[in-house]
C-alpha cells in the first residue's frame, strides 16, 4: 500500500515510536513499517468505515479518538471508543471474507495508520511481540463484551454510568487540579446509548453525580472528582 502523508502531519516514525506495540522495533524495522502503511487524517464526525463494507484493511489510531457504532431501529449505539495506540479491523486478518460488523467515525480530528489485510498479517507473522499484542487485544475485547452483557443484566443506570466514566477516564483521562479530566467530548445522547438508557435518565443521573460532588461539569470535559466513590457506585448491583 502506498504511503500518503497529509501536509502538516507528524512523521510516521515518531507516531509509531510512541506506541507500545512498536516500542521494541528498531529504526530499520520501523522503516519497513513505513513502507506498508498509509497515513490519513480524519476530521471530527468523518466516517472511516461503514457497517457492511468489505473488511480488507486494519486501522491503527495514531492520534485522536474514534467511535465504533451500529445503527439499528433508527438508533445509533456506540459500542467502543478507541484512543491513540489502539487497533480496529483486526478480524480481517483471520477472516478474508469478513465484512465490517460496525461503522467507525472520528470523534476528534484523528490520524490513522491504514494497513492492507495482507501486509498487516505478514507483519504480525514476522513479529512474535506483535502476535502476542494482537492475541491480548482479542482477549481484552472479548472480556469487555462479556462485561457489557453482565452490566446490562445486573446493574442499574447509575452503576453503568459510573463504569462508563471510569473507562473513559482510563482511556482519555489526564490529571488536573480538580481531578481526572476526560479529554473526549460525548453528547448526552451518545453516553445514554452507550449504557443502554434514555437521554433523560442519563441527564438525571449525571446531575445526581454533580450534586454529590462526584464529578465537575463546568467545562466541556467532565472531571472525575471522587474516584473512590465512583468505583463503589460502579460495583453496585441491582
Amino acid at each position: 500500500m502506498a504511503m500518503h502523508e497529509p501536509a502538516g502531519s507528524p512523521s510516521i516514525t515518531k507516531l509509531l515510536r510512541d506506541l507500545k506495540m512498536f516500542e521494541d522495533f528498531s529504526d530499520e524495522e520501523l522503516g519497513d513499517v513505513e513502507q506498508i502503511v498509509s497515513l490519513r487524517r480524519f476530521q471530527r464526525n468523518e466516517m472511516i468505515v461503514r457497517q457492511g463494507d468489505p473488511s480488507d484493511s486494519v486501522f491503527l489510531v495514531l492520534s485522536g479518538s474514534v467511535a465504533v457504532f451500529r445503527d439499528s431501529a433508527m438508533r445509533e449505539t456506540i459500542l467502543s471508543l478507541f484512543a491513540a495506540g489502539e487497533i480496529f479491523g483486526e478480524m480481517s486478518v483471520f477472516d478474508k471474507n469478513a465484512v465490517r460488523s460496525a461503522s467507525v467515525r472520528a470523534v476528534t480530528t484523528s490520524i490513522l495508520g491504514i494497513f492492507s489485510r495482507e501486509d498487516f498479517g505478514a507483519m504480525v507473522s514476522r513479529s512474535p511481540k506483535m502476535a502476542r499484542e494482537l492475541l491480548q487485544l482479542l482477549a481484552d475485547r472479548l472480556r469487555s463484551a462479556n462485561e457489557y452483557i453482565e452490566n446490562a443484566r445486573t446493574k442499574d443506570a447509575t452503576s453503568r454510568l459510573a463504569s462508563l466514566l471510569l473507562k473513559l477516564g482510563e482511556q482519555f483521562g489526564s490529571v488536573n487540579e480538580n481531578g481526572l479530566q476526560i479529554n473526549v467530548h460525548l453528547t448526552h445522547k451518545e453516553m445514554a446509548n452507550m449504557i443502554g438508557t434514555t437521554r433523560e435518565t442519563l441527564n438525571r443521573t449525571l446531575n445526581g453525580f454533580w450534586d454529590q460532588k462526584l464529578i465537575d461539569m463546568r467545562t466541556r470535559f467532565i472531571v472525575l472528582r471522587d474516584m473512590d466513590r465512583i468505583r463503589e457506585m460502579a460495583a453496585m448491583e441491582i
